[in-house]
């Protein structure tokens, strides 16, 4: 790869379409393949803004996924050769000023980007001061050696509602993206069966040479223990593992999942310690019955890494690359994202990003406190709890009991997206946590708990609190990019309903706006550019952060502690 550094999969929405973004430059990125309906949306906002005519909408989820995938492969491959089409501005561009970066073309920032080290920057450094015949033969050549990031796609593993996770592997093994599939949160041996069904997965021998997978797999790991055990499962079937992605338990923005108990460093050099004998386990298996690999799997490593420092600091421990997420949350050529939202990303203090319960999987969820979603449900809890409003903090009424809400007021949730739907005791159907019909069963058990005195009243409205603090990711997390559609407004025939027709769930007014940046995001104050964020991160133009920013291991040991003093 051309980068060391890539940007993981943020959310629902917030790198859905990050690789049109970014993998011209040779970045690669990740999408999120949760939400099928979300991506049938940007599909179609995509086509009416470029004036490109893609259909009507795909009616099945494999459909839906693979459509907007090869949508993806097609945008971004366009836009590369555009930027391969340019010719570089005339001169010498120093590494870093504002005057080159102002005077710099496209295709001059997709070197201007790349790493100090990186042989193909120094060569452009080279080509700049050329001129005449010997200056367009040496931008040519250069020209051709120019690569697009790798176009990435993750699965939530655990989330397999209704197959939902075995039909986005289906789709993305039929879309014509020839690059990697992520896989996080859990393991999930049904996924890793339907993997094992397409050969695109597999080394091939094409006219007597061996070639590598059409399409390749990421294990999301927090531990070694996890990553051996899934990299011989796939194994025994033949397939190999591209790269383990070891993220932090803690400090990954989202879920503070938190199995390994081990700091990310911890986890790192465990990994270089038993690399060579992962490599050799999982190849003697691949080798019984399929071509194995010749060379180990790529080690990377993400969580919380915001800096240059940090950047340095985890690849002097070995890994091959780097993931850098929530500082992307505030550069708009990289992110999807609504200008409200952004603005407050840039405004949040260390305060405003915390471990919270909004989450409906029970596990701690990193919240900006300050999202529209938040306030909604400070707003929902204050109003049942204590008969006033978040906005004015005055007492106007007494708590109406649940059974007396009107529908606006009502806590919890309509459940449109099931993502996170599960067994739940008392229910004969999958439920989620944080939908209408749960919470008011839970509110009722407590308050029942209470009249029976086996709950006082205080722990009684800690309970209940507790309750009414989940949000609804599964659709909120999406939300950022629908209002940036919105706000896009990519022709006067543009209909968000016609584009979801095929479910029928985009609102047509706003909706809140849920956000789970790391703690670093307090460290960044405004937007800024793909360059300024890139050069920043190498080291190779100013620092963004200030100069007294923890480390991102103190920031992850602190957050440790929290979660383990609330276990």
């Amino acid at each position: 790869m051309l980068h060391k550094i890539h940007i993981p999969v943020m959310g629902i929405c917030y790198t859905v379409d990050s690789p049109i973004r970014v993998a011209p430059f040779g970045i690669t990125s990740v999408i999120s393949l949760v939400d099928d309906g979300l991506l049938e949306e940007y599909r179609m906002a995509y086509a009416e803004r470029e004036g490109i005519s893609v259909g009507k909408p795909e009616q099945t989820r494999v459909g839906r996924i693979r459509a907007y995938l090869d949508f993806v492969e097609d945008e971004a491959e366009r836009r590369f050769f555009a930027l391969q089409s340019m010719r570089f501005v005339g001169g010498t561009l120093p590494q870093y000023s504002n005057a080159s970066a102002a005077s710099a073309n496209d295709k001059d920032k997709y070197f201007l980007m790349l790493p100090p080290d990186s042989p193909l920057k120094e060569e452009y450094m080279q080509v700049c001061p050329k001129s005449g015949l010997s200056r367009i033969g040496a931008e040519a050549t250069l020209t051709a050696k120019m690569k697009m990031g790798e176009i990435q796609a993750n699965i939530m593993v655990s989330l397999n509602h209704k197959d939902a996770a075995l039909d986005a592997v289906r789709g993305f093994a039929e879309s014509k993206v020839r690059g990697s599939l992520v896989l996080s949160a859990g393991i999930n041996l049904g996924v890793f069966e339907e993997i094992a069904k397409h050969k695109c997965f597999y080394r091939q021998k094409i006219d007597g040479e061996v070639v590598a997978p059409e399409k390749k797999i990421i294990l999301k790991v927090s531990d070694y223990r996890s990553a051996l055990t899934q990299g011989k499962y796939l194994a025994k079937k033949g397939l190999e593992v591209y790269e383990y992605r070891i993220e932090s338990g803690v400090n990954c923005g989202g879920h503070a999942f938190f199995g390994a108990k081990k700091l990310m460093p911890d986890v790192i050099r465990e990994f270089m310690d038993c690399k060579e004998n992962l490599f050799e386990t999982t190849r003697n298996l691949i080798a019984k019955i399929s071509i194995p690999p010749t060379e180990p799997s790529r080690i990377t490593a993400q969580g919380g890494i915001c800096n240059a420092e940090e950047v340095a600091e985890v690849l002097s421990m070995g890994v091959d690359g780097v993931g850098v997420g929530t500082p992307f949350l505030l550069v708009p050529q990289a992110t999807s994202c609504d200008k409200d939202t952004r603005r407050r990303l840039a405004a949040a203090t260390s305060s405003d990003v915390v471990l919270s319960r909004a989450s409906p999987l029970g596990v701690p969820f990193m919240n900006l406190l300050t999202s529209t979603a938040a306030e909604l449900c400070r707003e929902k809890a204050n109003r049942i709890l204590f008969g006033f409003t978040h906005s004015n903090g005055a007492a106007q009424t007494a708590p109406k009991p649940a059974h007396q809400l009107s529908t606006s007021e009502e806590p919890g949730f309509l459940c449109r997206q099931h993502y996170l739907c599960r067994e739940i005791s008392g229910f004969n159907h999958p439920l989620c946590m944080a939908s209408r019909d749960y919470v008011l069963h839970r509110l009722a058990e407590i308050s029942a708990q209470e009249a029976s005195g086996t709950c006082t009243h205080e722990a009684a409205q800690g309970l209940r609190k507790e309750v009414l603090e989940r949000e609804c990711i599964c659709r909120f997390l999406g939300n950022a990019g629908r209002e940036e559609l919105r706000e896009r407004s990519p022709s006067l025939r543009y209909d968000s309903r016609e584009i979801a027709a095929a479910r029928a769930q985009v609102p047509l007014k706003r909706e809140p706006v849920s956000v789970c940046p790391g703690p670093d995001i307090a460290y960044f104050t405004r937007e800024y550019t793909l360059l300024e964020m890139m050069q920043h991160l190498y080291g190779t133009g100013p620092s963004l952060t200030p100069a007294d920013k923890p480390s991102a291991f103190e920031i992850e040991r602190e957050i440790m502690q929290k979660v383990q003093n609330e276990a």
